[in-house]
């Protein structure tokens, strides 16, 4: 599969959602974007996964990604 996905956010349901991506192997790592608000609290996944695009504003997730995918933590009411 060459689509590449994006993830912006990375609270607890944007670590499950690009977790279990790259566990699954279904996308390679090279066509995952990810970005937050906090990007000090991204870039350690350098370390784990190599290929993984680490962005700094969500335009650069938005911009290549096929799907993109803005997972909400809080609850809406």
């Amino acid at each position: 599969m060459d689509k590449k996905i994006g993830i912006i956010g990375y609270g607890s349901m944007g670590k499950m959602i690009s977790s279990k991506f790259m566990e699954s192997k279904i996308i390679p790592e090279s066509n995952m974007y990810i970005s937050n608000r906090t990007f000090e609290k991204i870039i350690g996944l350098k370390t784990i996964c190599p290929l993984l695009n680490i962005c700094k504003n969500n335009i650069d997730v938005a911009y290549p990604s096929k799907l993109a995918f803005l997972p909400l933590d809080k609850k809406l009411k």
